[in-house]
């Protein structure tokens, strides 16, 4: 009888873990984890050397250059309303390759900000990138490749940035050594079984999550690059956090602000990286992570800094006041390339148009071109050429600021790159370094017209502080006469 009664309860408890076993969801690892799929809802290929040519087919091309105009590139959009609001763990997207490169290449994904249409896009209205998620080594061979997007699924799950879709390109578009194209499925491909997808890992224990930009920064031994990061409470996750850094050389160091604080439930918190490199810095990649840490837990974020000498160094002024002129300076550095041709080129943020420049020293020849886009954003191109290498110079040019009030939304970023080649024919194409950020001076004291505008409930903040002596009459009269202008922007 007790042999009976054991058996039955062994077959009890035998029945009772088969039928919680049951109730866990299909695709999970654990009960906290689960596995999505976001399918592609647009895609299509642009292509340099027919710049108004839509190109949306059933195969995905990325090309870099045998020469300028040839490149390619391909964009891709998913349905992310599927993504629930949960921890992300990891993403990532995987395209199918149909014909190869003749020779490996290592293609890079960046994500996309501004709004496309696969109908319409082309080379000439490619919509607004913003950072790189991941790069990944293409060989000769057919078969998926898979890029991480984890941090830009993270950006948009957390509302720190939209994403309107990827652009897969080559690391080294004008290289020299192309054309070199690779082919992939697009979501129209014969096959539904090699159409691109994006796979997502989403927890929903309290938990807290980062994410840091731009992923990878150039500089020169002595620069100081700085890095962003953004620590949100996800599943109503709280806690006290303390921030490092790690990867350094025993040459650099790291100003992080702050590196304490409280994590309330809910809560983002943005921090700012100051990475301190010296002359005696060696130039080399370096893979550094900014370290969230509460308690037990632990999560980083992963940037590279790549440090090198530079052939240009721009110097910018730290600030500008709307309707002021912008002086820049580009300085060349003799001895790193032995250049006897050389293309620069600038692209001026919004609401900054180039006015004249200035060379400190002669050429057997120079032109200057410069074009402004659909965006808003100025592209501003020197080409110099001498018969010999070039000597140190210094290329100075001023940009006016000008902007209508509510128009504008935060500081003022350039980028630029150059094309060089030197007296055997060997060519080179890099980002050029220096400093990137003007910030706006807005005049007015107070946080209230940070974005150029004032509305109704700012207005009342700027009438509270005047209320209290905090502000002058000639002061309010400032802010009502913009809040005027802009309440309804």
């Amino acid at each position: 009888m007790e042999k009976n009664k054991r058996t039955a309860l062994l077959l009890v408890s035998l029945l009772s873990a088969i039928f919680l076993a049951s109730l866990a969801p299909i695709g999970t690892k654990a009960v906290s984890e689960s596995y999505i799929t976001a399918t592609a809802i647009k895609d299509a290929y642009i292509d340099e050397s027919a710049p108004s040519t839509n190109f949306n087919l059933s195969e995905l091309l990325v090309r870099t250059a045998g020469y300028p105009t040839q490149n390619a590139r391909s964009y891709l959009g998913f349905d992310l309303s599927v993504i629930p609001p949960a921890a992300i763990v990891s993403a990532s997207l995987k395209v199918y390759v149909t014909t190869p490169p003749t020779a490996p290449r290592k293609y890079e994904v960046d994500i996309v900000h501004g709004t496309w249409n696969e109908s319409a896009i082309t080379w000439n209205s490619q919509p607004w990138m913003g950072f790189r998620c991941s790069t990944v080594k293409v060989n000769a061979t057919t078969g998926w490749v898979s890029f991480d997007v984890t941090q830009a699924i993270r950006g948009y799950v957390n509302r720190w940035y939209s994403v309107e879709g990827f652009v897969i390109r080559d690391e080294m578009e004008y290289d020299g050594k192309g054309p070199i194209g690779t082919r992939f499925a697009s979501r129209e491909y014969q096959d539904q079984n090699l159409r691109p997808v994006l796979t997502i890992t989403v927890s929903y224990d309290p938990d807290f999550q980062m994410a840091a930009w731009p992923d990878m920064q150039t500089t020169y031994p002595g620069g100081i690059p700085e890095f962003w990061s953004d620590v949100r409470s996800v599943n109503l996750f709280e806690g006290d956090m303390s921030m490092n850094v790690s990867g350094l050389h025993p040459t650099m160091s790291a100003d992080i602000q702050p590196r304490t604080f409280h994590l309330s439930a809910g809560d983002v918190r943005g921090v700012r990286v100051r990475i301190i490199t010296s002359p005696d810095t060696p130039s080399t990649s370096y893979a550094i992570r900014i370290i969230g840490k509460n308690d037990g837990i632990e999560h980083y974020a992963t940037v590279t800094l790549e440090v090198k000498a530079a052939l240009i160094l721009r110097d910018l002024p730290s600030s500008a006041a709307n309707g002021t002129d912008i002086r820049v300076t580009l300085r060349y550095t003799a001895g790193v390339i032995g250049v006897t041709g050389l293309i620069i080129e600038e692209w001026l943020p919004r609401f900054v148009n180039y006015t004249s420049h200035q060379l400190s020293a002669s050429f057997g020849a120079t032109a200057f071109s410069q074009r402004t886009y659909e965006d808003g954003r100025t592209l501003v191109k020197w080409i110099l050429a001498n018969r010999t290498a070039f000597s140190s110079f210094v290329l100075n040019y001023t940009a006016h600021f000008a902007v209508i009030g509510g128009q504008m939304q935060g500081d003022l970023w350039f980028w630029g790159r150059y094309q060089a080649v030197d007296a055997s024919g060997q060519t080179y194409s890099e980002n050029i370094l220096g400093d990137q950020r003007v910030e706006v001076a807005v005049g007015l004291p107070g946080p209230w017209d940070d974005d150029g505008r004032v509305n109704d409930w700012e207005l009342l903040q700027v009438i509270n502080l005047w209320t209290s002596g905090g502000l002058s009459d000639l002061e309010l009269l400032a802010y009502v006469d913009l809040w005027s202008q802009t309440w309804w922007l």
